[in-house]
């Protein structure tokens, strides 16, 4: 026989409990909000406010069992699914009753995030804030605790707490921003680190002031500004840094030919300060805690280094994500980050698995032989799981980028989702341009417009329209003296395509 004391001490507890645990789940995902924690992952901030949600659940469906089994106060099953029902305290449990449904709603809407648009979702999760007073009401008013001094002190505890957090976010996100400079910005060199015989990555130390201007998404790049033999050359690179990393880091390899990469390799050092544009670019992830992905990076060569970026950005923020990584090259010893994709790999075990495929070695254990091909994707369909990819990012030369997007979309992953970066060799066309009496280098990449070439490589060009109309964007074109020759003619720089090896584009001379 069951003491009936047992469900009077269950509805009791369950209660006080279940009020507690809601109390401190709407005060983790207020934090979760507003990252009054920055040395905790968010990560680890979502999966502690699931627990403490499904805790509370518990303890609130313990709360309901131990209302109906007790016999103290006689419950039936309407009066705590119906509010008004009830002929003891009426108004109080109704409070009780209201509250959960409303949290059933926030825990419902939570299981299916993924399934419903995240605009609903953040409709519904907004009702936290009624549930926390309506199921404080319930608790000062309803229960043999009500008017208890270490209730009514938990109470006015909680109501504070929450208050505070909430007009802090709520504040946060009204105040004007302080302005974000624009630019370039001197950022000094702290390391120059040797990744292969031919390629080296840079890493920034970025000062307070800059923070917000320099914080990056994966996949952004950065542009370097500097002179060489008295004529100023801007490039971008791509950054491969993590966004929970220390460092702002690029990564940049020798082209043979190529002006600021041999800069960089031969002249730049720690210490040293460079002028650098804040990231852009949009060949980026958007990264969520709360998701489940399955990602796929293809990149050959130095197109690795925003992958890298995206795939270790996604690992660390989303606990749930599973990444694989293709991932082309000559020989071993040209291979990228080869010791820190390894730790991404054992750190990550399974959730990140990388496939090296080398075109100048034989095949071994630890690689596969090749190029990078449609074929190869075909025939990878099953370790590079393709039924179940969500997204894709895909870096490389112009023709692999190209065959690899198309077979990702034959295998049914949404053009959309498939995203790709065209990189090109030290031989591929470049532009110089002429502006406000600077004369910039800048490379041309497939099927860019010269407005295209200048404005990624972080120059102002003028432009309005972009679509031929306005002809704000006029320039002087023609080749270079050393380049078959050309006359020079007014083109509109939105609308027309650098010349094969290297064009001037002059829009003083209009």
């Amino acid at each position: 026989m069951v003491n009936p004391l047992l469900w009077w001490f269950l509805a009791r507890a369950g209660g006080l409990v279940g009020w507690g645990l809601l109390t401190t789940t709407i005060v983790w995902g207020v934090l979760l909000r507003t990252r009054l924690v920055p040395r905790v992952r968010p990560a680890m901030l979502l999966e502690l406010h699931r627990y403490l949600a499904g805790l509370a659940a518990i303890f609130v469906v313990a709360h309901v069992v131990g209302l109906l089994a007790d016999r103290y106060v006689p419950f039936g099953v309407a009066d705590v699914l119906i509010p008004f029902a009830a002929t003891w305290r009426p108004v109080a449990v109704a409070y009780g009753i209201v509250a959960l449904y409303l949290f059933g709603a926030v825990l419902l809407t939570s299981a299916l995030m993924h399934r419903m648009p995240r605009r609903w979702w953040r409709r519904v999760h907004l009702l936290n804030y009624p549930l926390f007073w309506i199921a404080s009401q319930h608790a000062l008013l309803a229960g043999t605790d009500v008017g208890t001094g270490a209730m009514t002190l938990a109470l006015y505890i909680a109501f504070a707490v929450v208050l505070l957090l909430t007009l802090v976010r709520v504040l946060s996100r009204r105040a004007p921003d302080d302005p974000v400079p624009s630019g370039f910005q001197r950022l000094t060199v702290t390391e120059v680190r040797q990744e292969t015989p031919d390629a080296v990555s840079v890493a920034f130390r970025v000062p307070a002031r800059l923070a917000t201007a320099f914080r990056f998404t994966p996949g952004h790049y950065l542009t370097l500004r500097t002179r060489v033999d008295g004529v100023e050359v801007r490039r971008p690179y791509s950054i491969c840094s993590a966004v929970r990393d220390p460092a702002l880091r690029i990564a940049v390899k020798q082209a043979p030919g190529g002006s600021m990469s041999t800069w960089v390799h031969t002249t730049l050092r720690a210490g040293q300060q460079v002028d650098v544009l804040p990231p852009a670019g949009m060949f980026t992830v958007d990264l969520r805690p709360e998701r489940a992905r399955q990602l796929l990076g293809v990149a050959a060569g130095s197109g690795i280094t925003p992958v890298l970026s995206i795939i270790a950005s996604v690992l660390a923020v989303e606990p749930d994500s599973r990444c694989t990584l293709l991932y082309g090259n000559r020989t071993v010893e040209d291979i990228m980050f080869a010791g820190y994709l390894s730790h991404l790999e054992r750190r990550h075990r399974p959730r990140l698995r990388v496939i090296h495929m080398l075109s100048r070695e034989e095949p071994g254990r630890a690689a596969l032989h090749g190029r990078i091909t449609a074929e190869v994707i075909r025939e990878l369909a099953g370790p590079l799981v393709l039924d179940r990819i969500d997204e894709a990012f895909v870096c490389g030369p112009g023709d692999m980028t190209t065959e690899v997007r198309d077979e990702l979309i034959w295998h049914g992953v949404p053009a959309e989702h498939v995203h790709v970066e065209r990189f090109t060799a030290a031989t591929s066309n470049q532009l110089t341009v002429v502006h406000a009496g600077t004369t910039t280098t800048v490379p041309v990449q497939p099927g860019e417009t010269i407005l295209d070439s200048g404005l990624r490589a972080g120059l102002d060009l003028p432009y309005s329209c972009r679509s031929g109309i306005c002809g704000t964007c006029r320039a002087v074109v023609g080749n270079e003296p050393d380049s078959p020759a050309s006359g020079p003619r007014v083109v509109l720089a939105c609308q027309s395509r650098p010349a094969a090896g290297s064009s001037v584009a002059d829009f003083d001379a209009v």
